[in-house]
C-alpha cells in the first residue's frame, strides 16, 4: 500500500495533522495574527467549559456565540472578551 493511502485511511480530511471532523483548519482571508488572537480567546472560553464561534469574515460583518448549553449569540469580539472575563473572575 502507499503511504498516501495510509494518510487517508488514518486522516479522512486528508490532513496530516487534523483528526476527522476538524473545522480548526478552516482558513479565513485575514491576517495570521487575527486568526491566532481568535485561536487564543477560543481556548480561554474551552478552559471556562465553553465552546466559542464566529461566522466567516469574507461574509460580512463577523457574529460571535458561545455554546455551553445552548447557543447564545454576542455582539462582537469586545462582547466576548467581556463575557469571558466575567465568567474567570468567578
Amino acid at each position: 500500500m502507499s503511504t498516501d493511502s495510509n494518510l487517508q485511511k488514518r486522516n479522512p480530511t486528508e490532513s496530516a495533522n487534523a483528526t476527522a471532523g476538524d473545522t480548526d483548519h478552516q482558513v479565513f482571508a485575514e491576517k495570521p495574527a487575527k486568526v491566532n488572537a481568535f485561536r487564543a480567546l477560543k481556548d480561554r472560553f474551552a478552559f471556562q467549559g465553553r465552546r466559542l464561534f464566529r461566522t466567516d469574515p469574507t461574509d460580512g460583518r463577523v457574529l460571535y456565540f458561545i455554546e455551553r448549553l445552548g447557543l447564545v449569540q454576542l455582539a462582537d469580539r469586545d462582547h466576548a472578551i467581556a463575557i469571558l472575563q466575567m465568567m474567570e473572575a468567578r
